[in-house]
């Protein structure tokens, strides 16, 4: 980051005698130091290498995708997962408290709440190839063989009235909110809790009429021949 010059660096240009231990000892006033434009940088490293560990980069750039989105992809990525939040709010924190610009290589100035909105559905646009690379991907890291999945449902309600969806119902919901429209998620996981598959379905989708079509889904991502995945189902009962 220094080399690039993405973040400031004063460095005293001074002869100094070698220390006998090897140790470089620097002297420093505490007084003088000032301080401006103090942002986080501790999770967002985490993250940072952890889509570096996941080859993100690389796989949308076999998509065709230009550097200048792939820098903006993975900074709203990182803040998904460091400060989930709504778009705008998540343009504020980004130019007032984060450094994840800082780390991707993405000009601050350029972000905003449309441009956040733009890259999430250009990324949803790979979403089912996103998902098999990242599969693959968590496999190879941790060693694992998927033989075990885990099928889930859960719903979410939508403020507004969502009148030209498709996928929004009103149904009972289990935040209690049975005013809002609703869309159920499924997710598919395996025992280390990584998510294989997901699918955003109908707000009114009876569980059991998701499971056979998500099973069918399954088996083409991760079963062969010799090998099948066993299924267990978790499908909550509605009061």
């Amino acid at each position: 980051m220094v080399a690039e010059k993405r973040i400031d660096a004063l460095v005293e240009k001074r002869e100094k005698k070698p220390s006998k231990n090897g140790k470089d000892l620097q002297v420093i006033d505490i007084n003088s130091i000032r301080n401006k434009d103090v942002r986080e940088i501790g999770a967002e490293w985490l993250s940072y290498q952890a889509i570096g560990q996941l080859h993100m980069a690389s796989f949308l750039a076999d998509q065709g995708w230009k550097e200048d989105d792939i820098k903006l992809a993975q900074s709203h990525i990182i803040s998904r997962a460091v400060y989930p939040a709504s778009e705008l709010e998540t343009t504020r924190w980004i130019k007032e408290n984060s450094s994840v610009c800082e780390l991707t290589g993405y000009d601050i100035e350029k972000i905003t709440k449309d441009q956040l909105y733009r890259i999430s559905k250009k990324l949803y646009s790979h979403k089912e190839a996103l998902e098999q690379h990242l599969s693959v991907r968590t496999n190879e890291l941790f060693d694992i063989q998927d033989k075990i999945m885990l099928f889930d449902l859960t719903d979410t309600y939508i403020e507004g009235r969502k009148e030209g969806s498709q996928l929004a119902k009103y149904e009972r919901s289990k935040e209690k909110r049975s005013d809002a429209k609703l869309v159920v998620l499924a997710l598919v996981v395996n025992p280390e809790e990584f998510i294989k598959y997901s699918s955003v379905l109908e707000g009114n989708m009876a569980d059991s009429r998701t499971l056979k079509g998500m099973i069918n889904k399954l088996r083409i991502k991760t079963s062969c021949p010799a090998k099948k995945a066993l299924v267990p189902v978790l499908l909550p009962k509605r009061i």
